[in-house]
């Protein structure tokens, strides 16, 4: 491990077994696209998301409850330049009392700021670890999407999730995707606060009303500003549109529409 490599932490009033068994059914914080075993040493299991992301994983260390570790085989990323970004890294989780609490020290050896990936997977790890609740709901009938459409779509989904963990207590998500016949329409909400999302009305909310664009960083009056620039640089080169604002009673919502080509269906 070196200084570098992208590493958080977590402390939780649970017992240091109760944790090592959530960490062990990882589709339960991860993904339910898991294919294969979780629990077993010298197990292999297979994380997807869309053509989008896609790597298989070795169990190569269970020392229950103080220890979880994983070596990645192989790993496919469709929005990178190398397209084997984390091939060969390590997945580790360190497990140990610290107060009274449990502490888990999640590290990912090799994951460093010279890979490409770097800001967005250690935005979606810090979106796992912290246990983030996020709530998903798809409109329409799902198709294949183009790949610029589909990675886009990821990390927008990502970035907006990123923005809530950090800035929301108790933190809650929804995502809606809707498959629309020459779209693909995406809003995230922060549903901490159990406020309707407001729905755009073709103004740039990050402007928070005051028509200056200035976009201020959470503080119960604006909107979280950390990714919001890329977000907009990827969907007005797929020629969309992408708004940003906070919603009435707190909290906020990004909305994206995506082009599509009709549907032949």
């Amino acid at each position: 491990m070196t200084a570098q490599d992208f590493s958080t932490r977590l402390v939780v009033d649970r017992t240091p077994e109760q944790v090592f068994e959530a960490i062990c059914n990882v589709r339960g914080w991860w993904s339910e696209n898991i294919d294969g075993p979780t629990h077993e040493l010298g197990a292999m299991f297979d994380y997807r998301y869309r053509d989008v992301h896609h790597c298989k994983l070795k169990i190569v260390e269970l020392l229950a409850p103080h220890k979880v570790v994983w070596q990645v085989l192989n790993n496919y990323f469709s929005f990178t330049r190398d397209k084997t970004e984390w091939t060969g890294t390590i997945v580790r989780f360190d497990i140990g009392r610290r107060d009274g609490q449990t502490e888990v020290r999640f590290t990912h050896v090799g994951l460093t700021p010279l890979y490409e990936c770097y800001g967005i997977c250690c935005d979606g790890w810090s979106t796992y670890i912290n246990g983030m609740q996020v709530d998903y709901e798809v409109e329409g009938t799902p198709r294949p999407l183009p790949k610029l459409v589909d990675g886009s779509a990821y990390r927008i989904i990502q970035e907006s999730l990123t923005n809530i963990a950090k800035h929301a207590a108790h933190a809650k998500g929804h995502v809606h995707v809707r498959f629309a016949p020459t779209a693909l329409l995406l809003e995230v909400t922060d549903g901490s606060h159990g406020i309707e999302p407001v729905h755009g009305n073709g103004r740039d909310r990050s402007r928070n009303g005051n028509g200056n664009g200035t976009d201020r960083s959470r503080n119960g009056k604006g909107v979280p500003t950390r990714g919001l620039a890329g977000m907009r640089e990827r969907v007005a080169v797929l020629g969309g549109h992408l708004e940003a604002g906070p919603i009435a009673g707190g909290g906020f919502v990004v909305t994206a529409e995506l082009p599509l080509e009709p549907d032949p269906r």
